[in-house]
C-alpha cells in the first residue's frame, strides 16, 4: 500500500504537479503514519473522502510549505 502511494506521489512529481524536492522521507512518513493511525485506531477503514482530506489538508501543505 505505501509503495503504491509513494509511486503515485513520485509520478506526480515527475509530471511537475508537486515539487520533487519536497517529497522527502519525512513528508511520506507523516502521511503513512496518519494512514496507519486511522487504520488501527478507527473502527472503519479510511474512505475515499478521508484519503482526499489527508492529501488536501496534510500532504499538499507539507509539499508546498
Amino acid at each position: 500500500m505505501f509503495d503504491t502511494l509513494t509511486e503515485m506521489l513520485q509520478d506526480a512529481a515527475a509530471r511537475g504537479e508537486i515539487p520533487a524536492e519536497r517529497l522527502t522521507p519525512v513528508v511520506l512518513e507523516v502521511l503513512h503514519a496518519l494512514i496507519i493511525k486511522r487504520t488501527i485506531l478507527d473502527v472503519r477503514d479510511p474512505t475515499k473522502k478521508d484519503i482526499t482530506a489527508m492529501v488536501d489538508e496534510i500532504l499538499v501543505p507539507l509539499v508546498y510549505a
